[in-house]
């Protein structure tokens, strides 16, 4: 089931499922899909959804010359200022500033809250 969910996931990045519809799809209701995410990878569904996106967009990022803005939209971010302000929360430097992979450039991981 988890697996269904998070290969809808990845098939919707650049525009994400309501959660709701991820379960609704998966057959399953909103509060056991919940506890399927907080059980198996510790955070809930909104929370992953949103780290498989700033995964795209720190890809994308490190591997392309698009605009940070085009990187904002193909990562399913309808706001820049919000993707600038989750991307700094996870990676602790502006999207701008993560351009090219380099020595100094922040590593993928999750963050801690």
């Amino acid at each position: 089931m988890l697996a269904r969910i998070l290969a809808l996931m990845e098939r919707n990045l650049e525009e994400p499922l309501p959660c709701v519809e991820l379960a609704r799809r998966t057959g399953i209701s909103m509060r056991r899909m919940q506890r399927l995410f907080e059980r198996a990878i510790g955070a809930s569904p909104v929370r992953h959804y949103q780290f498989l996106r700033l995964t795209k967009a720190h890809a994308l990022l490190q591997q392309t010359d698009l605009s940070v803005t085009e990187i904002a939209v193909s990562a399913g971010f309808g706001s820049l200022e919000h993707f600038c302000r989750v991307y700094r929360r996870q990676f602790g430097c502006r999207p701008r500033d993560d351009r090219r992979q380099s020595t100094t450039a922040p590593v993928l991981r999750r963050s801690a809250g």
